[in-house]
């Protein structure tokens, strides 16, 4: 009896929030990501949200073999999330793109809806970073998607040629980190 009380328990949570996570793909139109919660978080308190780009040929699974690096973020007490780049890389957003392919911003778009659909996100507190061609993506959202995030932290990576002229979302808060003896990606 308790066995059957347990499970009709558990039928009236939704599927989605114990459908994805570190271990397995939380499914998007146009593809996939992972995420990883703070341990011991009770799933209902709002928390702050990293959303890691990857780099060149880089992938979610990738970015969470660093464990140090998610860990940084949850042991904080943020979500951290790791998105997919169909084919190993990022592609320009924006009118006029170079690239084929994927429509970036609507993939950026379906990961952040469906993240908000999953968990309580602390909207104050949403960092979009990114290494290399994933701090050129994090580059790319803020200008075309800003009003995603609070806060941008490209790392190593800058726009592709040609610069916009203007960002159609306006201004954002970000901060650009890249080494002064690196002479790729320097804007």
């Amino acid at each position: 009896m308790r066995l059957i009380s347990l499970l009709l328990i558990l039928l009236t949570f939704p599927v989605a929030a114990f459908a994805c996570g570190a271990n397995s793909r939380c499914e998007v139109p146009g593809g996939y990501y992972l995420a990883a919660t703070p341990e011991g978080w009770n799933g209902k308190t709002p928390h702050p949200l990293v959303v890691y780009f990857h780099g060149w040929n880089g992938s979610p699974e990738g970015t969470f073999r660093n464990r140090g690096k998610v860990r940084g973020a949850t042991s904080r007490g943020a979500i951290f999330v790791a998105p997919f780049a169909q084919t190993g890389y990022w592609r320009q957003m924006g009118k006029g793109r170079a690239e084929k392919g994927r429509d970036e911003a609507a993939y950026v778009r379906a990961v952040m809806d469906d993240i908000r659909r999953r968990w309580p996100i602390d909207e104050t507190q949403t960092l979009a970073s990114g290494f290399s061609r994933g701090g050129s993506m994090v580059w790319n959202v803020a200008c075309y998607t800003g009003d995603l995030f609070r806060a941008y932290a490209p790392i190593a990576g800058g726009f592709w040629r040609s610069n916009p002229k203007t960002c159609p979302t306006g201004p954002v808060n970000l901060r650009h980190i890249h080494g002064l003896s690196d002479g790729v990606g320097r804007i």
